[in-house]
């Protein structure tokens, strides 16, 4: 015997005059929360970012450190 999911969904509509009007609602709502408990999000396969980025990355921390490098008051300037 299979593994069962037991979740209880319950689907309610009163908004219409028409009996037939609310049950076609709560089927939508029901099919819609059938949907979302049932669905499984596809697997994403991680990707190797490209030589160029890395380089590219690299670079800009290159130059945030030197900048900050040359903010700082060296013993030699006191």
């Amino acid at each position: 015997m299979a593994a069962q999911k037991t979740r209880e969904l319950i689907a309610k509509s009163i908004g219409e005059r028409q009996r037939e009007q609310n049950l076609a609602m709560a089927f939508r709502t029901l099919a819609g929360k059938l949907h979302d408990y049932y669905y499984v999000k596809p697997y994403r396969k991680p990707t190797k970012a490209t030589y160029s980025s890395k380089q590219k990355r690299l670079g800009g921390k290159k130059i945030h450190s030197s900048i900050k490098r040359n903010r700082k008051i060296s013993r030699l300037d006191l």
